[in-house]
């Protein structure tokens, strides 16, 4: 995976219908993506006790797609330093759908310290290939 920058912000590049790098900001979200395989990038320091997790409770038609979590990728820096979590979006059926990505503290009841929403556009020639 071809990852587009290593900025804060939010980048997006779409290649033939066929994969997505996304590095994002926290803060940042409502990127829409058109894809086969998407991957979505964010950056996280689980070494706070704090990793992205997919949610799809608040996602809206989570039945269109399906998540993979990839795992964190260290930055290769020194011990505590910020690292990227891997997700793989799979699409299932055709359709307008968002995925919610939620940043917290597993064991930590209440509300994410952070919140990432992509919204996916799905055709029907992109569905089963």
């Amino acid at each position: 995976m071809q990852l587009l920058s290593n900025r804060k912000s939010t980048c997006l590049g779409l290649t033939a219908l066929t994969a997505v790098a996304l590095l994002a900001a926290p803060a940042l979200a409502g990127d829409q993506l058109k894809l086969r395989v998407g991957h979505v990038v964010l950056t996280e320091n689980p070494s706070t006790g704090y990793i992205w997790k997919y949610n799809p409770d608040a996602s809206k038609h989570p039945e269109l797609f399906n998540v993979a979590d990839g795992g964190s990728i260290p930055s290769g820096g020194p011990p505590g330093s910020p690292g990227k979590h891997v997700f793989k979006i799979l699409p299932v059926a055709s359709g307008q759908a968002t995925a919610v990505f939620d940043y917290l503290r597993p064991w930590e009841p209440g509300a994410p310290a952070n919140r990432y929403a992509v919204q996916i556009a799905i055709s029907a020639q992109q569905v089963g290939k």
